[in-house]
């Protein structure tokens, strides 16, 4: 952000009240995932965990129950995230 900014010639320093969401609502939800940390849950490193512990749990089941509700999990992880992140971006200052 600050090259870009530097670029199209305004200073270094941003206004904290761009950055602070307009709705309480959004503010909480920020904070609650922030706290919750789910988007962790889809990405690579830690995606890779579940995906090698739902293997295990598979084969010690002898079928494929835990990589169906693991691919369910991260499939509404991913949505729910991207629509998170529309709405903080459709109800940013910045917009206006």
């Amino acid at each position: 952000m600050i090259v870009a900014r530097a670029s199209s010639g305004l200073g270094g320093k941003h206004d904290d009240e761009a950055l602070a969401p307009r709705s309480q609502g959004l503010a909480l939800a920020r904070r609650l995932a922030s706290a919750l940390r789910v988007h962790r849950a889809i990405q690579a490193v830690e995606l890779s965990v579940l995906i090698l512990l739902a293997a295990i749990a598979d084969a010690v089941a002898g079928d494929l129950t835990a990589t169906r509700v693991l691919t369910v999990a991260a499939l509404v992880v991913g949505v729910l995230m991207t629509a998170a992140h529309l709405l903080a971006i459709v109800a940013s200052r910045r917009l206006r």
